[in-house]
């Protein structure tokens, strides 16, 4: 389910994500899942922190949630996403409960790079991040 952006070469502990998640148990589940590999999170709520720790900090990757409470969901990020040239290399995960074939086509149609259904299994999340960056300790292993 990749976009084709290309992986990234880069040590585990060299990933900065950026979690947009208003849930708060959810949140904290991923932000945990993410550190205990190694992974540095900044987690926000809506859409306009987001974007303000986006312009402080550029994230590695961005896991959003495809339903925030906020009036900006997670496909009008991904539609805002496209407008913005420094995300446009910076993969968007998605991540749901919605688990339906439509749900998860339209959000790799509007840009989605990959999708996570919750709950979070940490092999699978390990996979993807695997899928889209090089990860320097498999490197040593080849």
């Amino acid at each position: 389910m990749g976009s084709g952006r290309g992986t990234q070469k880069v040590p585990m502990n060299r990933i900065k994500a950026l979690v947009i998640e208003d849930e708060e148990v959810s949140g904290a589940v991923l932000t945990k899942s993410l550190e205990q590999l190694g992974v540095t999170v900044h987690q926000v709520s809506n859409l306009n922190q987001a974007f303000e720790t986006i312009s402080a900090n550029l994230p590695s990757v961005i896991f959003l949630d495809l339903h925030l409470e906020d009036a900006k969901g997670g496909l009008e990020f991904l539609k805002l996403r496209k407008k913005i040239t420094a995300l446009q290399n910076v993969p968007v995960f998605i991540v749901s409960v919605s688990a339906d074939f439509d749900t998860i086509s339209n959000a790799m149609r509007q840009g989605a790079d990959d999708y996570l259904i919750k709950p979070i299994i940490p092999e699978l999340l390990k996979r993807m991040l695997a899928k889209h960056f090089v990860i320097a300790q498999d490197l040593n292993r080849a």
